[in-house]
């Protein structure tokens, strides 16, 4: 098996270290089936769940409605260089919205809806990513504020 590196850690090795940030992350409906000994992608399919796949390259994340919580290691995350959309919608994540500015590279799609994120977002959170908070992002807790930066 040939894997992309990112300085010392290659996408899997990435991909289970965000894994172990997370809680209820072992079942196998959620993400008991990611493996270092079977491949991310075989062309356009996923051998991960949630993983997004094109050419048999990982491009994204889809973990939607896994029952998931815990914490986003953004700075784990912020490796992941091909990273282009991640979806965490429908789970049980709260506290602070994650800094996804952080994970920068070339992420341009975030959807965070129906979790119990609060707090308030900077200005300029999403500037530059396609896909904006404000149609994908709602359903949270209240007391912050959503900024400028979310409007279509």
């Amino acid at each position: 098996m040939i894997t992309s590196s990112y300085g010392q850690e290659s996408e899997p090795t990435l991909l289970l270290k965000f894994k172990s940030s997370l809680q209820n992350s072992t079942s196998s409906s959620s993400l008991g089936n990611w493996n270092l000994l079977v491949p991310l992608c075989t062309g356009n399919n996923s051998n991960w769940n949630g993983l997004l796949c094109f050419k048999g390259k990982f491009y994204g994340l889809h973990l939607e409605s896994m029952g998931l919580s815990g914490n986003l290691d953004v700075d784990t995350l912020s490796q992941l260089t091909n990273l282009l959309t991640m979806s965490i919608m429908n789970n049980n994540f709260e506290g602070p919205f994650p800094n996804v500015k952080k994970i920068g590279g070339r992420l341009r799609g975030v959807f965070l809806s129906n979790n119990r994120f609060s707090g308030e977002l900077p200005d300029d959170a999403f500037v530059g990513y396609i896909e904006r908070l404000m149609g994908n992002g709602g359903k949270n807790e209240k007391g912050g504020n959503l900024k400028s930066s979310f409007v279509p």
